[in-house]
């Protein structure tokens, strides 16, 4: 597995930590795998993890306000950008275990791993 900036069970010096899309796919059940890009991306020829959270970046805020911050989550999008950004919002919300797949989809893609173009996604609850 690749990680950088490891650093858990310590919220006060939580970061992201950047995990290639090959250990995200083997991630343990408990870890929600959110996609922060809108909805109409989803579909595009990228597609999606089947069964992944679906939370806009723009509503991560107000979707992850109620959520235990024990809670661990990896956040994907596109290329990573976007999900690095959410994933930092969530550690400074005080998340303690907020992973950023590097690569993102089209890393996903990359690595031949399987993909979803239908429209049953999760949501953050």
């Amino acid at each position: 597995m690749f990680f950088q900036q490891t650093t858990r069970n310590h919220p006060e010096t939580a970061r992201v930590e950047e995990i290639d899309p090959i250990s995200a796919s083997t991630l343990d059940p408990e870890v929600w795998l959110v996609d922060v890009r809108e909805i109409r991306e989803l579909t595009d020829p990228l597609g999606h993890v089947a069964g992944v959270r679906h939370v806009p970046m723009g509503a991560v805020g107000a979707a992850f306000a109620e959520v235990d911050r024990a809670q661990p989550i990896a956040l994907i999008c596109r290329s990573g950008g976007r999900s690095g950004a959410a994933a930092r919002r969530l550690v400074a919300m005080g998340f303690e275990r907020v992973y950023n797949v590097s690569g993102g989809m089209m890393g996903w893609n990359r690595a031949g791993l399987p993909v979803s173009h239908d429209a049953t996604l999760g949501d953050v609850r």
